[in-house]
């Protein structure tokens, strides 16, 4: 809450009011500290609420373990049809942007009927600061059965603001060649907010356990004083101080492009904190770095999907899948859910169709955008820059391939949803 230099103010009033009949209301502190109290009582409310909703255990870790199945053998399966389908090859898309120390994966389409024995493409950078990693030349030794063949190509940059292009001749026609334009980018992680912040700055650890999260620093700005202080609140513990090496050559150990990366170990207090929040603070000279932490189950289920759980949580969304904690929520508070709980709800079409179909397509969006962060073949993004088309179209695609099924099982599991003691 940052309340220490709030209370400190001397030209701040006194906390209570003037006949001490109680906290002024008025206050700064008391303010911040009204708000942070009302938002923890909501956070109850909504937990004890959502205890009375529950879906039927067994046909829920059923759905779960059908869920991770599902999944796993999407991993395995094949690329889907290309977006562009060139004469001979080339690149899609035309322009990329990368960012620094990050490799990322790029697409060069080739039409099946240019190869033949001596078939080879070689690749070459014109900036020597955007190397390509993997690989130098592509050669195909077989005929290939598809019409069109995806060959991915890694690059890497330590250079922000460095452009220029990837050119693929084929050889023997050496006349015939393609280009992609390429940018670098500044990456987030060597540039933290006034140089000293946690990357990333939020993060979850399962109950009662412990874990440790990073902490990026200038390098410039580490004087001479070397304690990092840290606060924590709970749920959350972590060690009152970090002590920075003192020899230069072994807090180098730590430096990457001039920023200082150390993990400070954190860990939750006791156990049965589920759904708490806390933060871990931490100080140094005049900055500062915050970082939240939510408290999460320990996974009885491994795999994408760990929970489906009913949440109280008023949201626009009538259910959303929390990947941090491996979680499929439905709001039942959303008024189109409330506008088909009607009377025998369960046994209503109307109302299982609903629930159904909205958690078939969550799930399916979390199939989809948790295979791109994979870099799955079956959902390849070829503009990155822009791709949220290509993600619909994957979505339709699956919702096509995998809809149905996973819509009857949606269908069993909303004939358990129970309210209170029914």
């Amino acid at each position: 809450m940052e309340v220490e230099a709030i209370i400190r103010d001397p030209t701040e009033s006194p906390l209570v009011d003037e006949k001490r009949r109680g906290l002024d209301p008025e206050h700064p502190f008391n303010r911040k500290l009204f708000d942070e109290i009302n938002q923890r009582l909501r956070e109850i409310q909504e937990k004890e609420e959502a205890s009375k909703y529950s879906f039927d255990e067994d046909t829920k870790k059923d759905i779960l373990r059908e869920l991770n199945k599902i999944y796993k053998e999407i991993r395995g399966s094949g690329l889907l049809e290309p977006p562009i389908k060139p004469a001979t090859f080339a690149f899609y898309p035309v322009y990329v942007s990368i960012k620094e120390y990050e490799s990322r994966l790029i697409s060069l389409i080739i039409n099946s009927s240019i190869v033949s024995d001596e078939f080879e493409i070689s690749l070459q950078s014109t900036n020597s600061d955007i190397t390509i990693r993997r690989p130098k030349t592509i050669k195909i030794e077989e005929k290939p059965r598809e019409k069109f063949i995806i060959k991915q190509i890694e690059l890497y940059s330590e250079k922000t603001g460095a452009k220029g292009e990837i050119i693929a001749t084929r050889f023997p026609h050496s006349l015939d060649s393609e280009k992609m334009g390429v940018e670098v980018l500044e990456n987030p992680m060597f540039s933290p907010a006034n140089g000293f912040a946690f990357v990333p700055d939020k993060t979850t650890i399962v109950d009662g356990g412990e874990k440790k999260v990073g902490l990026c620093i200038d390098r410039g700005a580490i004087k001479e004083l070397r304690k990092i202080a840290l606060v924590s609140s709970d749920p959350i513990n972590c060690p009152g101080e970090w002590l920075l090496p003192e020899k230069e050559e072994n807090l180098q150990k730590y430096v990457v492009k001039n920023i200082v990366k150390i993990e400070i170990p954190i860990k939750v207090k006791g156990t049965d904190r589920i759904g708490e929040k806390g933060n871990v603070k931490a100080s140094y000279e005049d900055k500062a770095g915050n970082l939240n932490v939510t408290v999460v189950p320990e996974p009885y289920i491994t795999g994408l999907f760990r929970d489906i759980r009913l949440s109280a949580k008023d949201t626009e969304r009538i259910c959303a899948f929390i990947k941090d904690e491996g979680t499929l929520e439905v709001y039942y508070k959303h008024p189109l859910v409330k506008k088909y709980m009607v009377k025998n709800f369960r046994n209503r079409l109307d109302f299982l169709v609903f629930i159904a179909d909205s958690m078939t397509r969550e799930v399916l969006r979390a199939f989809v955008t948790s295979g791109i962060e994979e870099s799955l073949s079956r959902f390849p993004i070829f503009d990155m820059d822009h791709p949220e088309s290509e993600i619909e179209g994957h979505i339709a695609h699956e919702y096509y391939e995998n809809g149905p099924k996973l819509h009857e099982m949606f269908i069993q599991l909303a004939r358990t949803f129970k309210v209170g003691e029914e």
